[in-house]
């Protein structure tokens, strides 16, 4: 259960945490070691402009989850679920989770209208 592979894997995972999840609750309860990669970044929903503060992303299988240490963005824990070469499914979790949580939550917050989501406008083509 701590080495999610799929969005809906990370769902259960965070279903079967006590309640409120947070992000750090989230990340704790994950299998060891964890594969990371620590980058800075100005543009993202998880903005981490200087190295003392770096956006994580941490892989489990196909499945990339991404973590901020600092505002803004800290209460946000992102998925992206590879689907094919270069594609990915997204989804984000706003925390805390108030349990249980729907299947379809990390999708909700993303909608930005009928056509596009909100990771359409830095991910091109999603």
């Amino acid at each position: 259960m701590g080495s999610p592979q799929t969005i809906a894997e990370a769902m259960d995972l965070v279903n079967a945490l006590p309640a409120p999840v947070t992000v750090a609750c989230f990340v704790e309860s994950l299998d060891r070691p964890l594969a990371i990669n620590a980058t800075t970044s100005a543009f993202s929903a998880q903005i981490s402009p200087e190295t003392r503060s770096p956006r994580i992303f941490i892989f489990s299988g196909t499945l990339i989850m991404s973590i901020a240490l600092d505002e803004p963005g800290r209460e946000l824990l992102e998925f992206a679920q590879e689907t094919s070469e270069g594609r990915s499914l997204k989804g984000e979790l706003i925390t805390p989770v108030a349990l249980p949580a729907d299947e379809f939550l990390p999708y909700d917050h993303l909608r930005y209208n009928e056509a596009i989501t909100s990771c359409g406008v830095c991910h091109r083509d999603e």
